[in-house]
């Protein structure tokens, strides 16, 4: 109980007024003796003024000498300095104070680069709680991957230069047919708990991705040639494999603790619980060192804005403008396999009856989409052939990752859009997190997916990773055909692919009534620059840049 704002229910502040110590006791519903106790620590505090009168039956009289608001403050910024983060954001949610002008401004003070008595930098974020895994098999969003990427580190990066894929964790690779490689690590790479990185390290994570994915990453054999070398032969040739083994959720863990909470990255996992993750610099890290000491992530679960938005700002406050590399792309699957869009006639009329620019919620981030790139053609026609009354209920699946992040309420417009022809509907959950592919009793799938850098890696994992809901709408044939040209992709240098390619993997499914684009979104996101992130620098996709923060002093 917050003893002190409970007084604000019988007294008002500044009014001096006849009181005991009996009638405290049981407004704050405790013994005569602890609420004795109170009083003293609220007058040490100088929160109350208790005035004791001489003389027979007279009563102490009692001053709240502080606001209500000045209380509410005071213990916000006390939970606060305890880490009670839960209990601080409670306490001005539940008095809707969140926007108090005193609380914003302390905060703004607690948040960005601060300086510790041992003359650590420490980077303190607020973060919106997401439910977030460091396990790279168990990632969904796009910020359980930014959590992963400072935790671990994967075989192959990226130049940030270039764009080109080179070596990370390896000293050197060869292949002579992308289907045998052979790997040499690095002398120099150690896990958060010291242990070195070792060939049988590699195995392991490797061993577990391919649970993830086949059938384009399929191993026949490892053979470890000694602690920092091993071979590895494919069931088939694999091009693209630095380009796969560069991503997140191939990033190695040791054998030892395969649950993600330790890699060998530039961060160490020092603290997670529900409202506050906490990294610590790796001393040992094999690569440059950040300058920063350590970060702080604090949820809120107020999705509380400091100093960033995903809308503009008023005109009058300094902030710049950020778009986003990466780009979102929302579709649908008609299910020709079962059920009642195996008929030919009734799924073209579903698919004629989809318009992409009825899905478009916000024209500035959003816009219609005909492919999984943003390359611009014409979209493919279809014909109404059938009426409502000649529809069954169809069911419509719809991706849902959490209750944030999810297709309910596009889903609800294709349900809208297909009841004002008279085809009944019924919405069904398909929750990534429990169900590894879409139902063969859903007729239509609504959902999407985000692309990375590596934009053609991301379309076989659209068709080969869950839901999975194209190649399960498939009739066998069809199936089998993209099958085969999804194969010419990952068995080909990634120099001879070009957008033709692309397209016709989408246009092959397309011109069978079974996938229909809706939109791309791009995310847009507005940085104050009179705020703590004024010098903080954001890489393409809209991700801080820990490595590259450094504390000015002021």
């Amino acid at each position: 109980m917050h003893y002190e704002l409970r007084l604000f229910d019988f007294f008002n502040e500044h009014v001096r007024k006849e009181t005991s110590v009996d009638e405290l006791a049981q407004i704050w519903h405790c013994s005569t003796r602890y609420a004795k106790t109170i009083v003293k620590k609220m007058q040490q505090l100088n929160i109350i003024k208790w005035e004791v009168t001489k003389g027979r039956g007279k009563k102490p009289f009692i001053t709240l000498l502080q606001s209500k608001e000045d209380c509410i403050i005071r213990l916000f910024i006390s939970y606060w300095e305890k880490n009670q983060f839960e209990e601080a954001y409670s306490l001005i949610g539940k008095y809707q104070m969140l926007q108090n002008s005193i609380i914003q401004n302390w905060l703004q003070q607690q948040y960005g680069i601060q300086q510790n008595e041992q003359l650590q930098h420490i980077l303190r974020l607020p973060f919106f709680n997401q439910n977030l895994t460091v396990n790279p098999l168990q990632a969904l969003s796009n910020w359980d991957a930014h959590l992963i990427k400072q935790i671990h580190e994967p075989l192959f990066k990226e130049n940030e230069a270039t764009g080109e894929i080179e070596a990370n964790l390896l000293f050197d690779y060869e292949t002579h047919d992308y289907k045998k490689w052979r790997l040499i690590l690095r002398k120099d790479a150690y896990f958060h708990h010291l242990k070195p990185v070792c060939a049988e390290d590699i195995q392991f994570s490797l061993e577990r991705l391919a649970q993830l994915a086949k059938p384009y990453f399929d191993y026949e054999q490892f053979e470890i040639v000694h602690a920092l070398e091993l071979t590895l032969t494919l069931s088939k040739p694999f091009a693209l494999l630095p380009e796969l083994l560069s991503s997140f959720r191939t990033v190695i863990l040791p054998k030892d603790t395969p649950d993600g909470t330790i890699g060998c990255g530039p961060f160490m996992l020092e603290k997670s619980s529900p409202y506050l993750v906490k990294l610590t610099t790796f001393n040992r890290y094999f690569n440059k060192r950040p300058y920063l000491d350590g970060i702080e992530f604090i949820f809120d679960n107020n999705d509380t804005e400091f100093g960033i938005s995903y809308s503009p700002y008023a005109h009058d406050i300094p902030q710049k403008e950020l778009l986003m590399q990466q780009f979102s792309t929302d579709y649908v699957v008609l299910n020709m396999q079962n059920g009642p869009l195996q008929n030919d006639k009734m799924r073209e009329t579903v698919y004629a009856l989809i318009q992409p620019e009825d899905f478009i919620k916000n024209i500035r981030t959003e816009t219609i989409s005909t492919n999984w790139l943003p390359i611009h053609k014409q979209h493919l026609s279809a014909t109404i052939h059938c009426i409502g009354n000649d529809f069954p209920t169809l069911s419509i699946g719809y991706q849902y990752l959490s209750s944030d992040v999810n297709y309910l309420d596009k889903a609800l417009i294709l349900q809208s859009k297909l009841n004002q022809f008279g085809i009944k509907t019924e919405l069904e959950c398909i929750d990534l997190y429990k169900d590894k592919s879409v139902d063969s009793s859903i007729d239509i799938f609504i959902g999407g997916a985000t692309f990375g850098k590596q934009s053609i890696l991301s379309i076989l994992n659209i068709y080969f990773t869950q839901p999975k809901a194209i190649l399960s709408f498939l009739d066998e044939y069809q199936r089998k055909r993209l099958i085969q040209s999804l194969e010419k992709i990952y068995t080909t240098k990634l120099q001879s692919l070009d957008e033709a390619t692309l397209n016709e993997l989408v246009e092959q499914t397309q011109k069978i009534y079974c996938l229909k684009m809706l939109t791309h979104r791009q995310q847009r996101m507005y940085v104050r620059e009179d705020f703590i992130y004024k010098n903080v620098k954001f890489d393409s996709n809209g991700f801080i840049q820990y490595n590259k923060i450094y504390f000015n002093g002021k």
